[in-house]
């Protein structure tokens, strides 16, 4: 921090999403003051929450979408310290109060420590074990004495990784000496529900594996971390010619209103960063990630390492699944930058995608216990992205501040999507595959828009030449039945 001050922009709250404005509010970081100072009724930022952030994003200035992504992420962490505030904290930190029922100012305080070291740790350091951050936190005296095993300061620290990664939603009040990963879905009409995943193998462990570096112990829950599916060294735009033999992404198949009103999918939106875009066939079901602004905040400048560049650059060097080294540049803002992308994809490229998803977010208001967009901790960059046009002003300065280029209506997977791209082919395959066997599925059928302009034209105008006929039909027999009156009439 210098001695000046900065001015860095929030978003204003309309009645129908969040809009990032330009002017219309800020905040002040003032150095000397040891704080952020929010108008319109924001409270200000304690020094160790400033400190906090200030570690998480980086050399990045925040301000614009950065500053907004952050002032949710403080919002989204403090949900958290109330969730495990008698189970993991109090218990486990110096210098909390032991007998409030929530974490009061100065605890928030210590628990923004602890935080901050934990971020420093996962950022600098490599190959570190979960008793390898116990024993540095411990050596900075932040950590109470707790039992031979130290499970209580590794299940914090666990949870602790899970808010800074976004990869597992840790367990509220896990078992006695285990880890575990919250199965809860959030998003569910009742609190219990339980989600299927294909990432996860195991959501409960044994603390056997706490002396193996962090990406080891996370192998045992899953592939939690995505695999890199493309080419680094591949540079060629979207709309590059690509190979008739070469499969791509379309965006007539994989839109949201395709996606749900045609192929008949249900969205499921989920906390964990691991499951975005994860598909079942089986009970057409996408999960989809909630948190578009921690991506946001974890995009770095393109070559700059990431809070979880040393984590995800540990799984490639040791994995045997990605296609491509990764040893020569990284490429972890990459994977959030793509995250984005995907919202811009699914949901803001076509206007009846955001519109379905507008619609849809007046039913799962109404449905869910704890809908995207009504929850403690609903994120208001979602529906700012998956609600407008990409076009608009609100969305384009997030894709411009990630330095994405302008969408096309074709990608190649292993090119522009090159983490997320094989999960993409699987919605789109499905899609493909769905016949439209009514008349409403037609439709909403616009794989092929010039047969669908064709059907619906043929359709029209056949329509409207039978009804022609009909007519002149019945003319003709009323004119014919009118002759005969007249004929007997006359004899």
């Amino acid at each position: 921090m210098t001695d000046r001050t900065n001015e860095i922009e929030l978003g204003i709250i309309t009645e129908d999403f969040v809009q990032l404005n330009n002017s219309s509010r800020r905040i002040t970081t003032a150095s000397t003051k040891g704080e952020v100072q929010v108008t319109r009724g924001r409270r200000p930022w304690s020094p160790a929450c400033e400190r906090f952030i200030s570690t998480i994003i980086g050399d990045q200035e925040a301000k614009g979408t950065l500053a907004a992504a952050c002032q949710w992420y403080v919002g989204f962490l403090e949900v958290k310290f109330d969730e495990v505030w008698t189970t993991l904290l109090r218990n486990t930190l110096v210098g909390l109060s032991t007998d409030s029922p929530y974490p009061q100012g100065p605890d928030k305080e210590v628990i923004y420590r602890f935080l901050t070291s934990v971020a420093r740790l996962l950022e600098q350091k490599k190959e570190l074990a979960l008793s390898d951050f116990v024993d540095d936190l411990d050596n900075d005296e932040l950590l109470k004495e707790s039992d031979e095993d130290r499970s209580c300061p590794k299940q914090l620290i666990f949870a602790a990784i899970g808010w800074l990664s976004a990869l597992y939603q840790p367990e509220k009040n896990p078992p006695e000496k285990k880890l575990r990963v919250s199965r809860y879905l959030t998003t569910a009409q009742e609190e219990s529900t339980l989600f299927e995943s294909k990432t996860f193998d195991h959501f409960t462990r044994n603390l056997e594996f706490d002396d193996q570096p962090l990406v080891r112990l996370l192998r045992q829950f899953g592939d939690l971390i995505p695999d890199f599916k493309g080419d680094p060294r591949t540079t060629q735009a979207p709309g590059w010619d690509m190979s008739p033999f070469t499969e791509h992404i379309e965006l007539s198949h994989v839109s949201f209103d395709m996606i749900q009103n045609f192929a008949k999918v249900r969205i499921e939106w989920v906390d964990c960063l691991s499951m975005h875009l994860e598909f079942d066939s089986r009970t057409r079901t996408l999960k989809v990630f909630r948190f578009p602004s921690f991506c946001r905040i974890m995009c770095r400048k393109r070559g700059k390492e990431s809070l979880l560049s040393e984590l995800f650059n540990a799984h490639y060097s040791s994995s045997f699944t990605t296609s491509s080294p990764l040893s020569d540049s990284d490429h972890t803002s990459e994977f959030f930058r793509e995250v984005l992308l995907s919202y811009r994809l699914i949901f803001g490229q076509q206007p009846r995608a955001w519109k379905a998803f507008n619609k849809a977010m007046k039913q799962w208001n109404k449905s869910w216990h704890c809908s995207p967009g009504n929850a403690p901790d609903a994120d208001p960059m979602l529906t700012l992205l998956c609600g407008q046009s990409w076009e608009d002003d609100a969305p384009r300065k997030v894709y411009t501040e990630i330095n994405a280029e302008d969408p096309y209506d074709h990608y190649i997977p292993h090119v522009n999507f090159p983490f997320l791209g094989q999960r993409i082919l699987e919605v789109q395959n499905f899609v493909k595959t769905r016949n439209a066997h009514r008349l409403s599925a037609l439709w909403y059928d616009r794989r092929n828009i010039s047969f669908w302009w064709t059907f619906w034209a043929v359709l029209f105008f056949g329509g409207v030449a039978v009804i022609l006929s009909f007519l002149q039909l019945v003319f003709q027999v009323w004119q014919t039945v009118l002759t005969q009156k007249q004929l007997n009439s006359n004899g």
